[in-house]
């Protein structure tokens, strides 16, 4: 039995994010079984494995290998010295055993696409079908875009200050489709404590509900309207301080890679809309969304990129 508690109000969000008292995580299947419950000294081997057997290979480039009966047998026999204690060595242990660490090289995998790169290219497939659906703040963002950078050189990193209109869209969208709406949020308390006037136990698993802080109309004035203006009236600061909008969390466990994220974002958006006129084929955007690891568009985006010509 698992023990939760659920933050749907920035306050409480604040609280739980900000707490010494929910300073731990619950450990995940691949941090688990990667350190060998945190014991990593007591196992090098499941280290050494999921390190270095294959995994970055094909998550970083096209080539897939896959092992030759060979390769497989030695495994199988390194296996059985390794762990041999005099004892009768059941075949289905050792297989077992290698599947284990396959199993921990995709869980790791997953882990380090999902943090790394996944939630910045769904941020900017969810930017790019809104500039699709409206067309109006499309071309308002370029037309900043035009006013800052000129049209003889691309847009560079340096630029971005001078983009707050292209800014306030990142945000707007954080907003409406956050990446990570609630998996990514968990904390574990590791003393008794109180969220508010309620009793939360050690081993109580904490979560943040930001699509639902997102999407209040207490909070925000019509939630569900795509409008960046509303951060052109009001400076919302996204990297943790405000809990309204706080797509990288808060506290000492905050995303160590937000302020890299956001400037990724924020150049490539620049670069695409400064290039390319995006509009929509014959069958139009769907926005409706799907909650998997992240928050993705159920389908994926498919629009066509029409080369700006400058005047």
């Amino acid at each position: 039995l698992t023990r939760f508690v659920i933050a749907s109000e920035p306050e409480t969000a604040k609280e739980i994010l900000n707490s010494s008292e929910f300073a731990d995580r619950p450990i995940k299947e691949s941090a688990y079984e990667l350190l060998f419950n945190r014991a990593m000294g007591l196992h090098p081997s499941v280290i050494t494995g999921g390190t270095s057997e294959g995994f970055p290979q094909p998550i970083f480039s096209a080539r897939e290998e896959f092992p030759t009966s060979e390769d497989s047998a030695k495994k199988l026999v390194m296996n059985c010295w390794e762990y041999s204690t005099g004892e009768t060595i059941l075949p289905s242990k050792v297989v077992g055993f290698t599947r284990s660490k396959e199993k921990v090289q995709e869980s790791v995998g997953k882990e380090m696409i999902f943090r790394g790169t996944d939630t910045v290219a769904i941020l900017l497939e969810w930017t790019l079908a809104r500039m699709v659906v409206h067309p109006d703040i499309q071309a308002k963002a370029q037309a900043e875009i035009d006013s800052v950078v000129g049209v003889n050189r691309q847009v560079a990193d340096s630029d971005l200050p001078n983009l707050p209109y292209l800014q306030a869209i990142l945000k707007e969208t954080l907003r409406v489709h956050p990446p990570g709406p609630l998996l990514s949020w968990a904390r574990l308390s590791i003393h008794d404590t109180h969220v508010g006037p309620h009793f939360v136990p050690a081993g109580t698993t904490a979560m943040v509900n930001m699509y639902a802080i997102t999407h209040d109309e207490k909070i925000w004035s019509n939630p569900n309207e795509f409008k960046p203006e509303r951060f052109m009236e009001e400076d919302v600061p996204i990297m943790g301080s405000d809990l309204r909008l706080a797509p990288f969390g808060a506290g000492r466990r905050v995303c160590p890679g937000k302020a890299m994220g956001m400037a990724t974002a924020q150049l490539w958006l620049a670069q695409m809309l400064q290039n390319f006129r995006w509009v929509p084929t014959e069958n139009g955007v769907d926005l409706t969304e799907c909650l998997n690891l992240s928050m993705e568009m159920k389908s994926s985006l498919v629009c066509k990129a029409v080369p700006r010509i400058s005047a």
